[in-house]
């Protein structure tokens, strides 16, 4: 979290070669450098940015954890008071545009990056050609979702799944909602679905069993290492403007 690195700076994405009429937004997780204004959203050509700018916080209090390190000191316990002391007495990674967002203490991440990018194509979309970045933190450790949902999924596990396992798969179906609601979102707005490009990735492959809960099968390996199932992951291309004859392939 306090890398003083970052995306190139001479390295120009997507945003900044779009057209001038385009309008650029990034919701969610960002993790490509912000230790100077330079390498923030803002800066990058996005119009605006709500998320957090490390590589993960918990889902409910957007506190981010265990990343925190100072060089040179000795004392861990030391070295958060000093950082805490810098973050102005809070360890929350969530902004918008670089100011705290308090109003959204204590709410669901998801649900919150889904709301905002429901916002922005009801406002954006009717007038503009309009850029998405939307990165959920789901379905990155620390796993936590609504305990009804993680219960649902765990009485359909073995008991050696029913932690880590069905938390992974209440993180990832509560997100797999939130994109329906933003697809919904264009489905409402005159010809927006209909001029659509949605692309889902994945970032790297899942780290599986009861470490992160995920799993590669039938790929061999997982995150960080550079067999297929580290680096081969579920994404797909959604668009009306595909021709027939190229869907599903």
């Amino acid at each position: 979290a306090q890398s003083n690195w970052g995306l190139p700076l001479a390295d120009e994405i997507l945003p900044q070669k779009l057209p001038v009429a385009y309008r650029c937004h990034a919701i969610g997780k960002w993790d490509l450098g912000h230790f100077t204004w330079s390498y923030v959203p803002f800066f990058r050509g996005f119009r605006s940015f709500l998320g957090h700018y490390g590589p993960y916080v918990d889902y409910d209090t957007h506190e981010t954890f265990d990343t925190l390190k100072c060089p040179g000191v000795a004392d861990d316990a030391d070295c958060l008071g000093r950082v805490a002391n810098e973050c102005h007495g809070t360890l929350r990674d969530f902004n918008f545009d670089g100011a705290a967002t308090p109003d959204a203490d204590g709410d669901y991440s998801t649900d919150v990056f889904a709301k905002r990018a429901v916002d922005l194509i009801a406002k954006e979309a009717p007038k503009h050609p309009v850029f998405l970045y939307v990165a959920f933190n789901a379905a990155h450790a620390p796993l936590a979702a609504d305990d009804a949902v993680v219960a649902d999924f765990a009485a359909a596990f073995l008991p050696e799944g029913r932690r880590a396992r069905a938390t992974f798969a209440a993180v990832t179906l509560l997100m797999d909602r939130a994109v329906e609601t933003v697809v919904d979102a264009l489905r409402a707005v005159d010809g927006a679905y209909e001029n659509s490009i949605i692309c889902f990735a994945s970032d790297n492959g899942a780290l599986p069993g009861q470490v992160g809960g995920g799993s590669n099968w039938p790929l061999r390996g997982q995150k960080f290492s550079s067999f297929d199932g580290g680096v081969r992951v579920p994404a797909f291309v959604h668009s009306p403007l595909l021709a027939p004859s190229k869907r599903g392939g």
